[in-house]
């Protein structure tokens, strides 16, 4: 009763709280009018009208309710919004390495937002997401002025000089990429006369392969970081035993990263579920075996068919 009669004496509630003293924050209401003009202020200004949806939630809400949605209201308002890409993780790693290709881009949020967003929501964080691309994240990416300060720290420690990149194959690598050889790089760093080295020629044959994942095992190195830190051990691997995994056991070890079959995914299933277990995809102890079966069948449901587990509902059933 009380708001009715400020409403029939001030004509609005805003009104009558206004000759009260009170101030209220005045709630805007759309029209369709309404929406297109500040769409127009908001380029005008320079803003990114992709970023309207964070930084105007009420302009963002108008333009849905009176257009069926942001894109459609870019486009009343003239505008031709940007086609959304479909990502995945192949694609993101594709991007990434174009991205890590391209000098002087050190910042992948400032210069690639969209991928940045996508490389941590299937990667959980920049450094995993880089780490799958098999590139150095930028905080530690190689530079002229890293590779001879890297020589001129190891030549000062007393690393044995006698190897290339003083047996470091990344600081090689980089070595090659930034001034064409070894020796450049030594000359670049003022230690041409005091850096002796014997080039040599890395000739691959089945005994050197097993020779160097031995050696590199004992000494403390993880065999799955190979295909990133030691290229050439890792590509002399599957040349000459077709994949990492065969060469790991013909050197008399264990693989850390076991590639599962369609028979045994389809077993693992069979056990959780004789066993009373969950089979929610999102299950903690579940998430592997989930990724591992689309990864096989295309969908988790489809892998559960295949194990010959109905689903109804929330309920799982023998078939």
């Amino acid at each position: 009763m009380f708001y009715r009669s400020a409403r029939r004496r001030f004509e609005s509630w805003l009104n009558a709280c206004e000759a009260a003293g009170v101030s209220v924050k005045r709630v805007r209401r759309w029209m369709p009018e309404k929406v297109i003009q500040p769409i127009l202020e908001r380029q005008v200004d320079g803003l990114d009208l992709h970023k309207t949806w964070r930084e105007d939630k009420s302009l963002f809400r108008g333009a849905c309710l009176h257009f069926g949605g942001w894109r459609n209201a870019m486009r009343v308002a003239g505008f031709e919004p940007i086609k959304a890409e479909r990502w995945s993780k192949q694609r993101i790693i594709g991007r990434l390495r174009a991205w890590g290709e391209r000098s002087g881009e050190t910042d992948l949020g400032t210069s690639d937002q969209a991928l940045s967003s996508a490389a941590c929501r299937f990667f959980g964080s920049h450094d995993a997401a880089f780490e799958a691309a098999g590139i150095e994240s930028p905080a530690r990416r190689w530079t002229k002025e890293r590779v001879v300060a890297t020589i001129q720290d190891r030549f000062i420690a007393g690393e044995a000089s006698d190897r290339i990149g003083f047996g470091d194959e990344k600081l090689a690598s980089a070595a090659y990429r930034h001034f064409g050889s070894w020796p450049a790089a030594v000359e670049a760093a003022g230690l041409i006369d005091k850096v002796t080295f014997k080039p040599q020629l890395r000739r691959w044959n089945q005994q050197r392969v097993i020779a160097e994942i031995r050696a590199w095992h004992d000494s403390g190195h993880r065999l799955a970081e190979v295909s990133r830190k030691y290229q050439a051990l890792f590509h002399a691997a599957r040349t000459h035993f077709g994949t990492w995994n065969k060469a790991i056991i013909a050197a008399d070890l264990e693989p850390e990263r076991r590639f599962y079959t369609k028979a045994e995914i389809l077993d693992m299933i069979r056990q959780r579920h004789e066993a009373g277990e969950s089979l929610s995809s999102g299950h903690p102890d579940v998430r592997n075996l989930a990724m591992l079966t689309v990864r096989h069948f295309g969908t988790w449901r489809k892998g559960l068919a295949a194990a010959g587990v109905v689903q109804f509902g929330r309920k799982k059933v023998a078939s």
